[in-house]
């Protein structure tokens, strides 16, 4: 019983050094990813980010003609997947002034829509974040999705689960 608990303090004080250290290099993490922003190429536009994303694709050094190939393919369905998302949410934001302004305001159809317009954005949101995990796994990166089985197994190997 005492090595469970002395076996998840040691645990949980190199968890809590971890979070402390991301803590103090977040700011400089910060500071790099928005000097990075300030000194990149003026995106505007969908065409603006798909000719860079094309520029990075190709230029990438040590990336194999199959990797190429899949990350094109991958950009181009996440693009119209994400036009297809971004129509609907226009569609739903026309609609929902439509409704503010109406003579007839109905505050549950105005929620409705408001909910259907967080939705659809929710979904774009996670559709990207999935084609980073998909990119990843192209480029054979580790994620934390990946390293979410050490976590499991320092649980089982330690007698934390019944």
């Amino acid at each position: 019983m005492y090595a469970k608990i002395y076996s998840f303090q040691i645990f949980f004080q190199i968890l809590t050094v971890s979070f402390i250290f991301q803590g103090c290099s977040h700011t400089a993490l910060d500071q790099k990813i928005d000097l990075e922003l300030a000194q990149g190429k003026s995106i505007k536009t969908h065409q603006d980010l798909r000719a860079e994303t094309d520029e990075v694709i190709e230029s990438a050094r040590g990336l194999t003609d199959d990797q190429r190939s899949r990350l094109s393919v991958l950009r181009e369905s996440i693009r119209l997947q994400d036009e297809e998302m971004r129509m609907k949410s226009l569609k739903l934001r026309a609609l929902l002034i439509k409704n503010i302004i109406a003579s007839q305001y109905h505050p549950e159809e105005v929620d409705l829509i408001k909910k259907r317009i967080k939705d659809i954005e929710a979904k774009r949101l996670a559709t990207a974040f999935n084609a980073i995990e998909k990119a990843n796994i192209i480029l054979g990166h580790e994620t934390d999705t990946n390293r979410h089985p050490i976590m499991e197994s320092f649980f089982d190997g330690h007698g934390f689960r019944d």
